[in-house]
Parts: C-alpha cells; structure tokens; sequence
C-alpha cells in the first residue's frame, strides 16, 4: 500500500436512491463490536481489514470484499502497520 498515515473517511450521501457510501483510510482506528441496521457491502481497496465477525476472526485482503446482512455484530481494523483503504455502499432491505 501506498505509505498513507492519515487516517480519513468520507460518507456520502445519495438523496435521490436513499443509500450512503463510505471512502476511507484506517490505519490506528478499531471498530469495537458493533452492527448496522442495514447491509454492508465493502471493498479493501489497498492493504488488508481483520475484523471478528460469526465467532471467528477473519482476513479481507486487497481486493476482497465483505458482505454482512443487517443485525450481524463485527468488528473492523487494519491487518497490517500501514492500514487499508476501504470503499462501502449501506443498501437497506428494501434495495437488495
């Protein structure tokens, strides 16, 4: 990955289809066990994401992609020193 120390995020928001979309870097940042009201869908971009999800911990490398359905606890981070670069859309049920 590209030598990125600042971490960033920016959601969007598309009034129009009702769905947000996330662009980030994380390199320090951990997300504690947590869960959506709606779908995850998400692609490591550059690096790599662990995070706990199902009982178990499990490895996104680059070019993987999540897919968690809503109410499913998980955590999120960095897998590796120089963090990861992340794209994700947060369709509801009605969408998918």
């Amino acid at each position: 990955m590209n030598e990125r120390h600042n971490e960033w995020s920016t959601l969007r928001h598309d009034s129009v289809l009702h769905l947000d979309a996330l662009e980030a870097v994380f390199t320090r940042h951990a997300f504690a066990r947590h869960w959506h009201d709606y779908y995850v869908i998400g692609l490591v971009e550059e690096g790599a994401q662990r995070f706990w999800c199902r009982r178990k911990t499990l490895l996104t490398p680059r070019g993987g992609l999540i897919v968690l359905i809503p109410g499913e606890a998980h955590t999120g981070e960095a897998a590796e020193a120089s963090g990861f670069a992340y794209r994700a859309l947060y369709p509801s049920a009605a969408h998918v």
